[in-house]
């Protein structure tokens, strides 16, 4: 079984945004989540510039996900959207 090891931040200046921080065989992974009360607010939010790359339909999305994929599977997910 793996586990998840993260730390999770909620924005007190915006409650429906959290950073998750991965360690353990997750780390270098840096994923930020934002909560919506809509689609159409999902589709008209612009994100900050120091969002990273979009990742919520890759592996990388969700935590059920990433325990699915092996050593090498996460490194090469997590290289492509590094770049």
């Amino acid at each position: 079984n793996k586990k998840i090891i993260r730390d999770a931040y909620i924005s007190k200046d915006d409650q429906s945004l959290s950073i998750k921080i991965y360690h353990g065989e997750h780390e270098g992974l840096k994923r930020v989540e934002v909560e919506f009360k809509s689609e159409k607010e999902a589709h008209e939010y612009i994100p900050p510039s120091w969002f990273g790359k979009e990742i919520t339909g890759s592996e990388l999305g969700r935590d059920k996900n990433l325990v699915g994929l092996k050593k090498e599977e996460f490194s090469k997910l997590l290289n492509s959207y590094s770049n």
